[in-house]
């Protein structure tokens, strides 16, 4: 730790999103243990992985961070779910978030704050539906005037189906009513 990082070794596995081609670099969040670390939870700290990282010469270096596997999450289309391999060759370098030994409580912060905008997400799309099929039904064609009149008829205890009984109860016959907008 006494140039700034720690190195990191081992492999995290259905990642979303871990690894793909639609950004220049890929960051992860981690958690690990530092050597000498408290058993248990409360030894857990949280780490910036990247893929790459910035060389002496400020230019992208790889961060010995690998794709090892990919996998075919069900339901979830689009996005590669990976297995990341960290540190095989001994030169994968994480940087410590927060302080050290306080990575479970940071993670759930985060993830809290994730769901919570998650919610607010689909409430705002779900609210944007509501409008938008609103604003349709406000402006939608409706039957012509040539239907004056819907009688109301009682359903006929001689038969099971509702569909005959609801047709039959239009002073015109449904085929020729037409719409307008």
């Amino acid at each position: 730790m006494a140039e700034g990082y720690y190195r990191v070794k081992g492999q995290k596995i259905f990642i979303s999103a871990g690894d793909h081609d639609g950004v220049d670099n890929v960051v992860h969040l981690m958690l690990a243990k530092i050597t000498g670390a408290p058993a248990g939870l409360k030894g857990i700290s949280l780490f910036v992985v990247p893929k790459k990282r910035i060389d002496a010469d400020g230019h992208f270096a790889a961060n010995d961070v690998v794709a090892s596997g990919v996998y075919h999450k069900l339901g979830y289309r689009g996005c590669p779910i990976v297995q990341l391999s960290l540190g095989d060759k001994n030169d994968c370098r994480g940087w410590l978030v927060g302080e050290p030994h306080s990575g479970l409580k940071y993670m759930f912060q985060m993830m809290n704050e994730a769901r919570i905008g998650v919610g607010l997400g689909a409430t705002a799309m779900a609210t944007a539906a509501y409008y938008a099929s609103l604003e349709y039904t406000k402006s939608r064609c409706r039957a012509a005037s040539s239907v004056k009149k819907i009688r109301t008829c009682p359903p006929s205890p001689l038969s099971n189906t509702r569909m005959s009984n609801a047709c039959s109860c239009f002073s015109v016959p449904l085929w020729k009513v037409r719409f307008r907008c």
